[in-house]
């Protein structure tokens, strides 16, 4: 079983020339464990000074999910979901070019008592 969704990212181009895409990955990992892989041959052209949205398929275990869900509420509840993003979009002129995002999300306010 998995789980299908659409990650939407937006790339920023702070040049002064448009950059051309041809392909993109993406992993996402949560808790430290991967939880979602895609890929996408989306193509197109980020404007100079300008951004763009990308789309990736992703897909993710059902049972890496659950074990995640039972790490969050299991013996010692978790104040904080921690995330890392990292990808690579590809492009004719200028190669590969990875990317790498990272940070929490706070429970606490998220969960009511």
């Amino acid at each position: 079983m998995e789980l299908r969704m659409l990650v939407k990212l937006r790339v920023q181009n702070p040049n002064d020339v448009p950059i051309e895409y041809s392909g993109v990955f993406v992993k996402l990992d949560v808790l430290d464990q991967t939880f979602a892989t895609g890929v996408s041959d989306e193509h197109g052209t980020i404007p100079r000074f300008g951004e763009s949205i990308v789309s990736v398929p992703v897909t993710a275990s059902m049972l890496r999910a659950a074990v995640n869900v039972f790490r969050m509420f299991g013996d010692r509840p978790l104040d904080k979901i921690s995330y890392k993003l990292e990808g690579k979009l590809d492009g004719p002129a200028f190669g590969s070019t990875r990317f790498k995002a990272q940070g929490e999300f706070s429970l606490q306010n998220a969960i009511a008592p």
